[in-house]
């Protein structure tokens, strides 16, 4: 399979370039290329620039019915999608500063680890961080402390896996329904910015042809990936994000 993949442009970043106000865009189409697919530090970085972390924590577990807990005899796949979106639930919730919705997600996460049967030395950071958690340490601390030092040991298990790119299509998934769902919730303009710069369905659906993947996560990519050809994007087509990435969840999840 031709490798194709996405990657922010390094201006984009540098947090010093971004601005932070409310409302202002965290992405366009001028700040990507077509290289490496942006990892939920990423996709959640940009995100919280316009929409308030706490607010997008509070939206973690809303209309996702399966969002903790791994089922035992899931496959790889389906576990690499959803280590994705915890990863995703994670940063949300180290920016947000909510201590017991990260315990929560770090305990998901050593959970699903072990199920998946990661190296020793990957689910003992994992236990780490939850011990962190515990502590009096500083949650916000954590984005630039515990969380770097997890990334590389979870990208190199499931890179070695053959996985890395379900985890990627978790992170992507998560962040896009914390987007819409904040569309839902007032915050439209970012919703729809967060469309226009990372919609990458068309890139999992290229990406993912060959892994025959359920009926109803194609036919949702394909509904997301029609949005990006649209010349205005409003509320009906975050509406249709929100829908279509909730069954994409609900299924590989």
């Amino acid at each position: 399979m031709k490798q194709t993949v996405w990657v922010f442009l390094l201006s984009f970043l540098l947090c010093g370039h971004v601005s932070g106000q409310e409302g202002s865009p965290p992405f366009t189409k001028a700040d990507f290329v077509r290289v490496l697919p942006p990892s939920s530090r990423t996709l959640i970085g940009s995100l919280s620039k316009s929409v308030d972390a706490k607010i997008l924590a509070s939206h973690i577990q809303e209309n996702v019915p399966v969002a903790y807990g791994f089922s035992s005899g899931i496959s790889k796949e389906k576990g690499s999608f959803k280590l994705g979106m915890l990863m995703a639930d994670l940063e949300t919730t180290i920016r947000a500063g909510g201590r017991e919705m990260v315990s929560k997600a770090v305990h998901a996460l050593t959970d699903g680890l072990t199920k998946l049967q990661a190296p020793i030395p990957l689910i003992t950071a994992t236990i780490n961080l939850g011990a962190a958690v515990t502590s009096r340490i500083e949650i916000e601390s954590m984005d630039k402390t515990t969380l770097p030092v997890l990334r590389p040991f979870m990208e190199d298990f499931l890179s070695k896996e053959g996985h890395l790119l379900f985890y990627r299509f978790g992170e992507w998934a998560q962040a896009t329904r914390l987007a819409a769902l904040s569309g839902e919730k007032g915050k439209v303009e970012a919703a729809v910015q967060f469309l226009r710069g990372a919609n990458l369905a068309a890139y999992f659906l290229e990406e993912l042809k060959a892994k025959k993947l359920p009926m109803g996560v194609m036919d949702s990519l394909k509904s997301i990936a029609e949005i990006e050809k649209k010349s205005l994007i409003g509320e009906e087509e975050v509406r249709r994000t929100l829908k279509a990435v909730t069954t994409i969840i609900e299924i590989m999840g």
